[in-house]
């Protein structure tokens, strides 16, 4: 929020050989930020980068694929691929699950299919595609480590013409950590950190539910002495004149308000222990100078612990 998420920084050797006016090349610099950081705004990319943190947060990993035609993010989750790590924690292997329907493929990729036509067409079932990324041996001439991919559709592949070769800075599939033990290959998620009192509050939050739900069963107590009928009773209609003792008629309920009250304080102090690990601060005041003062301190708090 006050600080552009990227930018450039520019050596002194290039400087000098572009001999370019400082004042100008700066603003030039700034205008080639300030749109590169509205491309996050086109296609889905904003939704799936959200999606992405989401992801990382709660478990601790996300592949996010860059497609530079059409200007958009994917993001997939840890349910959608697989990945092996060498020892520095780089990708060496991965492999994403993805859905196709065989009417949305394009007629080469129908044609490689090579099966009955009828059958596909016929089906509604998605076809599964996996897509490999795999690090090579080789290096490219400035030795940035290269990775190969490669697709297979409903187990046939593919072939060359659907492979593609990147150097490493360049491979459109980031495979993307909370917090990455060396040695492991999935990450680690923020819950992780936090998950006794999480599943503390949640184990509160279902009994209270519960609980409120059975403390509105009302049960009506006849004394046994009663002469009032018991039918008479159950079957009479708002406002009617049932004849009763009032004194040997009682409703009986099982919830305790106390207990409530007890519960609900339980969660709110786990909740207030938690809040600040997740960003959430509530007590903001509403005074003008005071909430621009601390939403300021907010901000730099935010950006001074995760970065």
């Amino acid at each position: 929020t006050t600080h552009a998420f990227m930018g450039f920084d520019l050596n002194k050797e290039i400087l000098e050989q572009l001999g370019a006016d400082p004042k100008e090349l700066d603003e030039s610099l700034a205008t080639t930020v300030l749109k590169a950081s509205q491309r996050i705004f086109q296609g889905k990319s904003y939704h799936q980068l959200n999606m992405a943190l989401k992801h990382l947060i709660v478990t601790g990993n996300v592949c996010v694929k860059r497609d530079e035609e059409r200007a958009s993010i994917t993001a997939y989750g840890i349910e959608r691929y697989v990945a092996k790590r060498d020892g520095d924690g780089r990708v060496i292997d991965a492999i994403i699950k993805e859905q196709v329907y065989y009417n949305a493929l394009p007629d080469d990729i129908k044609n490689i299919l090579g099966r009955d036509k009828t059958t596909y067409t016929r089906s509604t079932q998605p076809l599964d595609m996996y897509t490999r990324i795999k690090r090579l041996d080789i290096k490219s001439y400035n030795d940035i480590p290269m990775f190969e991919t490669s697709v297979q559709i409903d187990g046939v592949d593919l072939g060359k013409d659907f492979e593609g070769l990147y150097t490493e800075h360049r491979l459109p599939y980031i495979f993307a950590t909370w917090n990455l033990v060396s040695g492991e290959n999935y990450g680690r998620s923020h819950i992780e950190d936090y998950a006794g009192g999480l599943a503390k509050i949640s184990a509160l939050s279902e009994s209270l539910a519960l609980y409120g739900v059975e403390s509105l069963h009302v049960t009506n107590l006849v004394g046994s002495a009663s002469a009032g009928s018991i039918e008479d009773l159950a079957n009479a209609d708002m406002g009617e004149f049932v004849r009763a003792d009032p004194n040997e008629v009682m409703a009986y309920e099982t919830g305790s308000t106390q207990k409530i009250q007890y519960i609900r304080a339980e969660i709110q102090a786990e909740f207030t222990t938690l809040a600040p690990a997740f960003l959430y601060r509530a007590n903001v005041r509403s005074g003008d100078r005071i909430t621009a003062f601390e939403i300021q301190q907010q901000i730099n708090e935010v950006e001074s612990a995760m970065g």
